[in-house]
């Protein structure tokens, strides 16, 4: 059996860790996940199971991420979707202003 990921860690105890890393600017409770690639995430703290209607991001517990998911398809959505404050952090690339 290989060992558990990161992101697999993450999806397994995110209801029940008692760390609540939270966003400077809005303040909601927030994960850090990592990407495929290896980059840290910020991403909203409770999944997220896309309806098709919206434009949504996820991120899977492989760190795949889905732009424009379909229904039904379940991840984590990227914080600064969801942070009224996002556009206050963003350094070119797009970084967040959540603290690990």
């Amino acid at each position: 059996m290989s060992a558990e990921t990161h992101n697999e860690r993450i999806w397994r105890t995110s209801k029940f860790t008692e760390y609540k890393p939270k966003c400077k600017g809005c303040g909601a409770e927030i994960l850090w996940m990592k990407t495929e690639k290896g980059k840290s995430i910020p991403v909203d703290r409770l999944k997220f199971i896309a309806t098709g209607r919206e434009n949504a991001t996820l991120l899977d517990k492989n760190g795949v991420i889905h732009r424009g998911a379909a229904r039904g398809v379940a991840g984590w959505r990227p914080h600064w979707e969801s942070c009224p404050n996002a556009g206050e952090f963003r350094k070119g690339g797009g970084a967040s202003g959540a603290t690990q």
